[in-house]
């Protein structure tokens, strides 16, 4: 029991980033007390078009979003000792002292730097890179891609200015080493990597493309999102549509074995498994709840961090060059027990086995395994030239 409220109450720096394609970045620090600080520092263009900051302080950014939310993706705890604790906490009162006083140019004019200023603190010679675990990276990274393709925001330098290579993959903006890799990634990934803007495609593409995305979202059954999220993720409504789905309405008894099962650790994590208590009198006592359980679906991402709905428009886009026989193809390469029939038709078990494929290996592997069959493309427009 010791142990435990010591490593409750062990002081912890944790940084945040907003997922969207401005990245905001905002800290957590909760000290050997355990009272928690999360500070943040936001930019807003006054009526004479000069920046100035807005000071974050609680759980709420300047746009309402809630640090806590699917909206924040949080980062690794990076534990403190009792110099860096009291370091970190002389930093965050003194910019709390002097909240109307803060403006850009004390911290180079971004939430990165503003960042920096605490972890230098913790330690001179890191960044907040060496802060971010893999999916904040890969949101950091999609910075560039949405810099490039949009042109939105001066902030450049994606991660830290102490980081910066002197070249990088997104037209001149200068990014962090490992980051330079993951926006390299996310513009192969769009066509993005030598031009600014994607390949213009014509109304009959654009209209195949809409296409295949309405055939996938008819076909992609939400209900099995529980298959792929772990059971605190589940809110009470996706264990119990589930169940309804498994019992009611599907007829694949390996399917609904599954929905069961994830359904049954939704409640056995929730309330534990252990054997119900009674009272003296015999009557059953409703167990409580061992966390306070969501309410609002998470949206499902793809292993590599990327909406579902955002994956399944670069699928799309990658099978209307292609064909839904590529498509197929490409996911029989992968190892799976019972191979999908290659009949060039995007049906429900074609949709299930995309959605299963980018949860497990990533919207990166699959879209590399849909190749375009050469021979084939040849040999439709041979019969077209024919006819």
């Amino acid at each position: 029991m010791t142990n435990t409220i010591k490593e409750k109450n062990k002081p912890y720096f944790q940084p945040y980033i907003k997922n969207d394609y401005v990245g905001h970045v905002r800290y957590k620090f909760v000290d050997s007390n355990g009272d928690v600080y999360i500070r943040g520092l936001n930019r807003e263009k006054g009526l004479n078009m000069h920046n100035h900051a807005i000071y974050e302080k609680g759980e709420t950014d300047k746009h309402g979003a809630d640090i806590n939310s699917f909206v924040y993706i949080p980062g690794d705890k990076f534990y403190l000792n009792s110099e860096q604790e009291d370091k970190v906490k002389k930093k965050i009162q003194d910019y709390d002292s002097n909240e109307k006083q803060l403006s850009y140019n004390v911290v180079n004019n971004n939430c990165v730097d503003f960042n920096h200023s605490v972890i230098s603190e913790i330690d001179e010679k890191k960044s907040l890179e060496d802060f971010l675990n893999d999916n904040q990276k890969k949101i950091a990274a999609s910075r560039g891609y949405n810099f490039t393709k949009y042109g939105h925001g001066k902030e450049i330098p994606l991660i830290a200015a102490q980081t910066l290579l002197s070249t990088s993959p997104v037209g001149g903006a200068p990014v962090a080493g490992e980051l330079a890799r993951e926006t390299t990634k996310i513009l192969q990934r769009k066509n993005l990597l030598t031009q600014q803007t994607p390949l213009p495609r014509t109304p009959e593409q654009e209209e195949k493309v809409k296409n295949i995305v309405s055939k996938i979202t008819e076909h992609d059954d939400k209900r099995t999102d529980v298959l792929y999220k772990q059971p605190p993720d589940l809110t009470e409504n996706e264990a119990r549509s589930a169940m309804q789905l498994a019992r009611y309405e599907s007829n694949d008894i390996e399917l609904n074995n599954r929905l069961e099962q994830k359904a049954k650790s939704y409640y056995d994590s929730l309330y534990s498994n252990k054997n119900l208590e009674r009272d003296a009198s015999g009557r059953q006592i409703n167990p409580k709840p061992q966390y306070t359980p969501l309410t609002e679906p998470k949206e499902l991402r793809t292993k590599d961090n990327i909406l579902m709905r955002e994956a399944y428009q670069s699928i799309a886009e990658r099978t209307a060059q292609t064909g839904v026989k590529s498509l197929q193809r490409g996911l029989n390469s992968f190892p799976y027990q019972t191979p999908l029939k290659e009949d060039d038709d995007l049906g429900p078990k074609t949709t299930s086995r995309l959605k299963e494929n980018l949860v497990t290996h990533g919207l990166d592997k699959t879209q590399e395994s849909i190749k375009e069959d050469i021979a084939a493309r040849e040999e439709a427009e041979r019969k077209e030239r024919e006819a």
